[in-house]
């Protein structure tokens, strides 16, 4: 009798064990893969840098405004970028 009573216990335990083993191992699965998701979210919604809208590169310079460009709001409400014919900006 004590020992069908161990071998139940054993085999409860066992039971118990695996399921807690599996779950675990769902979890970590599901976090993992949802990890990853967010991440190739967050690559997909980045915005290129605001200098490649007005620049080009130079081989002599290095990086130089465009002529005549006129960007409204480029650096927040009412702060616009503004380039002449010169490649100069012109400020208000």
């Amino acid at each position: 009798m004590l020992k069908n009573a161990l071998r139940q216990t054993k085999k409860i335990l066992k039971v118990v064990s695996i399921n807690l083993i599996l779950c675990l191992s769902i979890l970590s699965l599901v976090e993992g893969l949802s990890s990853i998701l967010l991440l190739f979210y967050k690559i997909s919604k980045i915005q290129p840098m605001s200098e490649i809208r007005h620049t080009e590169y130079d081989e002599l310079l290095g990086w130089v405004n465009l002529p005549n460009v006129n960007i409204p709001n480029m650096y927040g409400q009412g702060i616009y970028f503004r380039t002449n014919s010169q490649r100069l900006r012109i400020c208000p």
